[in-house]
């Protein structure tokens, strides 16, 4: 992260479910270790403040798609940022608390059935997060 560490980290609504989802797995080693710098970083201070995003973030300049702070996928990407800020009554620019945005996320899009993969069952790390979803599914039985 390159961001002052009292600054809003800029961040894509959709990437708030990513974090929570993230294995180890990604695009390439640069990518994986910048989500894992961000991911630590934000599990480590839960008040770090956070600003929605439309477009490029902190996790995106680290990804292959991104072409000059431009997503490859950028219309993806913006269907997913719109459903998760729809789902959470977001509104792009907002700034707040990371477990504000974390909390919200869980409760209106992860703790619903289906409600995920409404969201992004077209992403190519769907089957990560599915498999994730069984095994917390299990775990709660």
């Amino acid at each position: 992260m390159k961001e002052k560490d009292g600054a809003p980290l800029p961040l894509r609504p959709h990437h708030a479910m990513c974090l929570g989802f993230f294995t180890g797995h990604g695009y390439g080693g640069e990518f994986v270790e910048n989500m894992f710098h961000i991911r630590r970083a934000l599990w480590k201070n839960p008040d770090r403040l956070v600003v929605l995003r439309r477009g490029a973030d902190c996790i995106c300049a680290a990804c292959p798609n991104n072409r000059g702070g431009v997503c490859r996928t950028a219309e993806k990407a913006a269907r997913y940022d719109e459903k998760v800020r729809r789902a959470c009554g977001f509104s792009a620019g907002q700034t707040m608390r990371w477990r504000e945005l974390r909390s919200a996320v869980e409760a209106k899009i992860l703790s619903r059935p289906g409600a995920r993969r409404g969201i992004c069952a077209d992403c190519l790390w769907n089957p990560l997060c599915q498999q994730q979803d069984v095994e917390k599914s299990v775990e709660s039985v």
